[in-house]
């Protein structure tokens, strides 16, 4: 979890340094729980992950998923042990997360978990949107009118109308998410601390928004102009170059583990969806920051991926 950005970002990244931890404590105890059966590293990895949830909102949407294999796995024992299993879990999981919500309802008047949604969704989803189709967003000001911007009320007014927009253009939306998601594993976090190094200027704000948006209306000139036009175009080359081929090794140690192992498979169905549901709820413009609570499985799986290699090339050399 001691990643160099944070010594650049320590506001940015204080949430992180709290919540990685907590959150890998958690998976491996529930992982713990799927290969030995054992109640206490379940009801433990629950309530840590319910905990965590608090620091980083961004796993709640992933808690049914516990339950759910809660429940897939204690099937295969009995009925009545899954149901009984599958309702303490869901109590556990949303003990600590479930009471906060409530608060929010109480003190803020909204069941959402994070009271900033709406200006999310609005600065990232319907702007690139609106930026992809080539429109000029509306004025969030205007939206909201004289409210404050860090009030409920107004993130609300942006949240429904975000959504109303993403609706509009469904089809046109759909197709950003599906460009961006690979770019989850290429983003460079370290950007700014190299540019430090270089004495080169920042990217600019719509830099990977330009990027995309040429290369998905096949400009593909222009796309390497983007990139070469900026003032840290080998920086960005050589920082997506190395996440890419930690990526390629990932799949291919993940695959190798997968094939392998002689454990539940259930386990690396549950690595899988858990890394990639982080990659789906990102927001487009992908900050590197948010791989930070998978980057130790995606480091795992290609040390993995790359000994496998490495025994691949040691026995075609004998062989020959």
């Amino acid at each position: 979890m001691f990643e160099p950005i944070s010594v650049y970002h320590s506001g940015l990244l204080f949430t992180e340094q709290i919540f990685v931890p907590l959150f890998l404590v958690g998976i491996y105890c529930f992982i713990k729980y799927i290969k030995s059966s054992n109640l206490r590293f379940l009801f433990g990895s629950l309530i840590t992950l319910s905990t965590a949830t608090l620091v980083r909102p961004v796993l709640f949407y992933f808690l049914p998923v516990l339950v759910f294999i809660v429940f897939f796995k204690e099937f295969k024992i009995s009925i009545k042990r899954a149901l009984v299993l599958g309702i303490i879990s869901l109590v556990l999981v949303y003990s600590i997360a479930g009471v906060w919500i409530v608060r929010n309802k109480i003190v803020l008047n909204t069941w959402q978990i994070s009271s900033n949604t709406g200006a999310i969704l609005y600065g990232y989803h319907y702007e690139s949107l609106m930026r992809n189709l080539d429109l000029t967003p509306e004025n969030p000001k205007i939206l909201g009118g004289n409210r404050d911007v860090f009030s409920v009320e107004y993130n609300k007014i942006l949240g429904n109308f975000t959504i109303g927009e993403i609706l509009k253009h469904k089809a046109q939306y759909l197709k950003l998410r599906l460009v961006y998601t690979p770019l989850f594993f290429l983003s460079n976090g370290y950007d700014n601390i190299l540019s430090r190094f270089y004495g080169t200027a920042g990217f600019d704000k719509y830099f990977r928004s330009n990027l995309v948006n040429t290369f998905m209306k096949g400009e593909f000139i222009k796309t390497f102009k983007t990139i070469f036009d900026s003032p840290k175009s080998m920086i960005f080359l050589l920082g997506s170059l190395f996440w890419f081929f930690i990526f390629v090794l990932a799949v291919l140690g993940f695959w190798k583990n997968f094939k392998d192992s002689s454990g539940p498979k259930i386990i690396w169905g549950f690595i899988a969806v858990l890394i990639l549901y982080f990659d789906i709820v990102t927001t487009p413009l992908v900050t590197a920051r948010y791989r930070l609570p998978i980057n130790p499985f995606i480091f795992i799986f290609a040390v993995i991926g790359f000994l496998y290699l490495k025994q691949l090339v040691k026995k075609n050399v004998r062989y020959k």
